[in-house]
């Protein structure tokens, strides 16, 4: 390394350096235990609690399993992903849970919440930070920007922390406690999660059932809420034992690794800069960084991830 670059990276290392620990995944996704299979009960005529404020970050809130159930919804994308254009879907996701599916999963663990909801992202972005839907839901998690603001993600002409996949997973765990705490229900939560909690209480009052799978078999909900549950359950039997659904030599991508690191917001960095100064390939930056919209690092108190291997 020439004196130019030790001294750069002495200087980076010298504001205030933050180490964030290599973020190891499972080597063996296959000899992972697969949760027992639950039954969800009916709760008839209980809606009195629905009209209660949101609980985010609700200590000690306590949930039921996640729903690793079988029925014909989930059995029928249990098959659509293991055949066909579906399977090239499913090959793909699977390879990009080996870089975020650790990562993910332990905030949600640390959050108090059952890290399949991993999956969650899988369906909705196929972890992918660039995705923007029809509705402008964009990310991991596909927030909008109505919700993303309410759980204190930044979005502006230079910044979009709902790309940055720490941040925005740690609003979405807030998202789910405070589902949760509505609903008491898991299947019901990431109805909520796709449908509004408003639709989908008007939903339950509508049909007389706090049941998901009730309120899908009468309609009460629309075609992709209706789906969207059973695709996460579906991908999470295949992501825990993936071999029982013929995937075999799945090449995961590497995990997530690397430093992370506060920026003096007395100065102006820009990613092109740090990739040339460090030696550190451009698009290696902008992968752990996708949340800067521009070369340009914004603000006062921003941050930067560097490679571990740097």
């Amino acid at each position: 390394m020439s004196g130019f670059k030790f001294f750069i990276l002495f200087l980076l290392s010298a504001l205030l350096m933050v180490s964030c620990s290599p973020i190891q995944v499972l080597e063996d996704y296959e000899g992972q235990s697969v949760p027992s299979l639950s039954v969800l009960e009916e709760e008839e005529g209980l809606f009195s609690d629905l009209d209660q404020p949101h609980l985010s970050n609700s200590p000690g809130l306590q949930t039921k399993p996640f729903p690793m159930i079988r029925n014909s919804r989930v059995d029928f994308w249990l098959n659509y992903y293991s055949r066909g254009n579906g399977k090239k879907t499913m090959i793909h996701n699977l390879e990009k849970l080996g870089r975020y599916g650790a990562y993910m999963g332990r905030i949600l663990r640390e959050e108090g919440l059952p890290s399949e909801l991993i999956y969650v992202a899988m369906v909705e972005s196929g972890f992918s930070a660039h995705i923007k839907s029809s509705k402008g839901a964009v990310g991991y998690w596909q927030f909008i920007y109505q919700t993303a603001r309410h759980y204190d993600l930044t979005i502006n002409s230079q910044l979009d922390e709902r790309k940055d996949f720490a941040l925005s997973t740690k609003a979405a765990a807030a998202y789910y406690k405070d589902l949760y705490s509505q609903f008491k229900d898991w299947p019901l939560s990431m109805a909520g999660y796709n449908y509004g909690e408003p639709r989908l209480k008007k939903a339950i009052r509508k049909h007389g059932t706090r049941n998901f799978w009730t309120l899908a078999s009468k309609k009460g909900l629309p075609r992709e809420t209706r789906n969207f549950v059973p695709k996460i359950i579906a991908m999470a039997h295949i992501g825990q034992n993936p071999r029982s659904y013929g995937f075999k030599n799945i090449n995961y991508q590497d995990p997530l690794q690397y430093n992370l690191t506060e920026l003096d917001g007395r100065s102006h960095y820009h990613l092109s800069s740090i990739s040339r100064q460090l030696d550190i390939p451009i698009k290696d930056l902008k992968a752990l960084n996708p949340q800067y919209k521009t070369d340009y690092i914004p603000g006062s108190d921003s941050y930067i991830r560097i490679p571990h291997y740097f």
